[in-house]
């Protein structure tokens, strides 16, 4: 049997993948809260929190952080973090709004990794007819939405700590978590959605032989 994953289990690891990085931005919106509220004193928190949770997009609630940030005398190195998570919080929200808002297509003759994509809705033409058809390079697949998750966490833990920073509080976060990890490779996937499959599954044995076999 091929170490390849399946259609199938390529779909499950897809979608399963896809939640955990729109969840992973979730905890961006709220460290870039705590880095808010760290403006004002610990009895206004749960205003604070009321406050900016009640803007509807992130690039007003970003703005607003910035207004509040950029209203206080904070030390040059603290302004130095913040201006360089700025600028990533820009960058990644494009990307957050592509993994919520492209619609998703099978590929299932393309090479694993790539038979399930999301796509922008409008796409321009190809000069060749593919013999195989296979996701266009603005797609996003299975490992770009990894590693999407990999920066949504680490830029999530790098507010996190610049909160701690700003309340003259040591981080009991360890540093590590602030660094960006390369995108899996397809075996690092590979066995992660196997283990899943195993340990999620009841009778996994016998669901996961079925899964394999693209009878599931």
């Amino acid at each position: 049997m091929s170490n390849d994953l399946t259609e199938n289990e390529e779909t499950i690891a897809f979608y399963h993948q896809l939640g955990l990085a729109i969840t992973a931005w979730a905890h961006v919106e709220q460290s870039l809260c705590w880095v808010v509220s760290a403006s004002f004193t610990k009895h206004n928190a749960v205003q604070t929190a009321h406050g900016f949770f009640s803007i509807q997009s992130f690039r007003a609630k970003l703005q607003f952080a910035d207004r509040v940030f950029k209203s206080k005398r904070w030390p040059q190195k603290h302004v130095k973090k913040w201006n360089e998570l700025y600028v990533q919080m820009q960058k990644q929200a494009e990307l957050r709004n592509k993994l919520a808002h492209y619609i998703s297509r099978g590929y299932p003759f393309a090479k694993p990794g790539r038979r399930r994509a999301l796509l922008p809705y409008f796409i321009a033409p190809t000069k060749h007819r593919q013999r195989v058809p296979s996701p266009p390079s603005e797609a996003l697949c299975i490992r770009d939405i990894v590693h999407a998750r990999y920066k949504f966490n680490a830029l999530a833990f790098s507010l996190e700590s610049l909160s701690y920073a700003l309340r003259r509080q040591k981080s009991p976060l360890p540093a590590s978590l602030a660094q960006e990890k390369n995108a899996p490779t397809m075996a690092q996937l590979t066995r992660e959605i196997r283990t899943l499959l195993t340990v999620a599954l009841p009778d996994s044995n016998k669901v996961g032989a079925r899964v394999r076999a693209g009878n599931g």
